[in-house]
């Protein structure tokens, strides 16, 4: 058996793998007492005198990752809709468990009592769960957004209105993550950002804010460990007391004010990252793809469009024979944040008014004709449908339009972020100032 241990080290298997090996080989001894085979069981020695100094260090690399509020913060309000924002707030503000989170039904919650019922567990005994008042704003966005999708019973859902499948919240959260450098798939535990890690951050900075262990136990819906935790009894008002006086306030903004700054940040990003690669290449001509994504603390799928991007409008091109990307010797860089052609063609600035206007424009059409397809769409503003896709996709994206299932149309959401007489928030002028 020693040797067995040895040999499984080896091949790199976890301290809490191995655990979970012997614990099946014990429980199998305890079988074997009860028929009647064996009267000892020889696992509970052997695990502590070989496994007792084998624990994960609390503190390294198998620890979960813990973020900052003002981490937290940024994560939730860079989201790119109301329902990843809405998911990722609710995770942080219950603390609740990706199972937990995925069986949640539409009747399980109420806005005004600002709770959300848990469905049973095993591993749960408190099924009440609280949320402040950020929370409830969003999730009554989040329940505009889904009321015209959704097909079934489930809180949760994905565009397509069915239920959301048990990898969904992970591929959500970790996206938003991997954006702000807090997820490296590749990396050890403390280096990944999980739907898991939310429930970490929501019991460490209770107790940091003062909760008592006990009300902390409570609200994660901790077994009972002892007789103590039994027999007393916490009265819900005073959980909730308590809860709402050391939850973190996150500063989430909802509503036409989200929309405008998730545009604001797409057209600085558009214009700030766009300028920046525009400039290495000037000074540093002659790199691959990869080693200007290196640059920038980036991976290279992020930094291909803003190259497609400037190659496109004739700024750049790719030398076929080294696969390196060179300046085009035509093109003027100036200091005041403007990539401007020579010729006087095509700019930036060009770029940033017609995403303002158009996306506009089309957000005014459809608010005054709804019900019309992409290529009647692309054929009104005298463009291909695969030009008019985007704007579509980006106005869909931020919930200010939705497409009808049945028909394939696009039509108005019951409650639009931005409506088409607000079409000034569209502005770079304004969105910059947001």
């Amino acid at each position: 058996m020693v040797y067995t241990v040895g040999k499984t080290r080896k091949k790199g298997v976890s301290p809490r793998t191995l655990s979970a090996y012997f614990s099946a080989i014990s429980s199998y001894y305890d079988y074997l007492i009860y028929e009647g085979t064996l009267n000892k069981n020889p696992i509970p020695p052997f695990r502590k005198r070989y496994l007792a100094n084998n624990r994960p260090n609390t503190n390294g690399e198998n620890t979960r990752q813990l973020i900052s509020i003002d981490e937290m913060t940024h994560l939730i309000r860079q989201a790119e809709n109301i329902l990843h924002m809405a998911l990722m707030l609710v995770l942080a503000k219950t603390g609740v468990r990706k199972g937990e989170l995925l069986t949640m039904d539409l009747e399980d919650l109420n806005l005004d009592k600002g709770t959300i019922i848990i469905k049973p567990k095993a591993k749960r005994t408190n099924r009440l769960a609280f949320i402040d008042e950020e929370a409830v704003t969003v999730l009554k966005e989040y329940l505009v957004w889904r009321e015209p999708r959704a097909n079934c019973e489930a809180l949760w859902i994905k565009p397509t209105g069915q239920r959301m499948d048990k990898d969904d919240p992970y591929n959500i959260v970790t996206a938003h993550a991997m954006k702000l450098d807090l997820h490296d798939p590749d990396g050890p535990l403390n280096r990944k950002l999980t739907p898991h890690c939310f429930r970490h951050w929501f019991t460490t900075h209770l107790s940091r804010a003062g909760m008592s262990k006990e009300y902390i136990q409570e609200l994660r819906g901790d077994s009972h460990q002892d007789a103590f935790d039994i027999y007393n009894h916490i009265d819900p008002s005073d959980l909730r007391k308590e809860y709402m006086g050391c939850i973190p306030v996150l500063n989430v903004q909802t509503g036409p004010g989200r929309a405008r700054v998730t545009m604001a940040t797409d057209i600085q990003s558009l214009r700030g990252l766009t300028n920046d690669i525009c400039s290495l290449i000037s000074d540093t001509p002659g790199l691959k793809p990869a080693e200007i994504a290196k640059h920038f603390n980036k991976k290279s799928n992020y930094i291909r469009p803003y190259l497609g991007r400037l190659e496109k409008q004739g700024l750049i091109f790719k030398d076929e024979s080294s696969s390196c990307f060179v300046v085009n010797q035509l093109l003027e860089y100036h200091s005041d944040h403007r990539v401007t052609m020579a010729t006087g063609g095509v700019t930036m600035a060009t770029t940033i008014q017609s995403l303002c206007g158009l996306t506009n424009n089309i957000y005014s059409l459809i608010s005054d004709l709804p019900g019309l397809k992409p290529s009647e769409i692309a054929k009104h503003f005298n463009k291909k449908p695969n030009y008019i896709r985007s704007y579509l996709h980006r106005l869909e994206k931020q919930g200010l339009i939705c497409k009808d299932n049945y028909s394939r149309c696009f039509i108005n959401p019951p409650s639009p972020g931005i409506h088409p007489e607000q079409g000034q928030a569209l502005d770079e002028t304004v969105l910059l100032e947001a």
